[in-house]
């Protein structure tokens, strides 16, 4: 996106969020306090604006790295809340084997 269209989005979302608040966009005032709040109320519009198109490219980074490795982020989820139930033994052996550990109930020996 360009410089220029992240503008006039922001533009866009203070008009807006200033319209939600009350103020008028065609009739003129030489108030100073309201035209000290239009600024401040652009202000927070646009640092918002900022936020969820920071919070949006985070979010399509993390989706592409879940793509990469063929799971969705419904999937993730439901991987987390299942790792939530294991007690701490299972997610020791569970690193243990990511870590290439193997234990002892689980080698096969055969008597002599």
């Amino acid at each position: 996106m360009s410089k220029h269209n992240d503008e006039l989005d922001t533009f866009a979302y203070a008009i807006t969020a200033m319209a939600a608040a009350g103020y008028s966009t065609t009739e003129k005032t030489n108030d100073p306090v309201d035209e000290q709040e239009i600024i401040l109320a652009a202000e927070d519009a646009a640092k918002e604006a900022a936020a969820v198109r920071a919070a949006t490219e985070q979010a399509r980074e993390f989706r592409d790295r879940l793509e990469a490795v063929g799971i969705s982020y419904t999937e993730l989820l439901g991987l987390m809340n299942r790792q939530l139930k294991l007690d701490h033994i299972a997610h020791n052996i569970l690193v243990g084997w990511e870590t290439g550990r193997t234990y002892p109930w689980e080698k096969k020996t055969t008597p002599p």
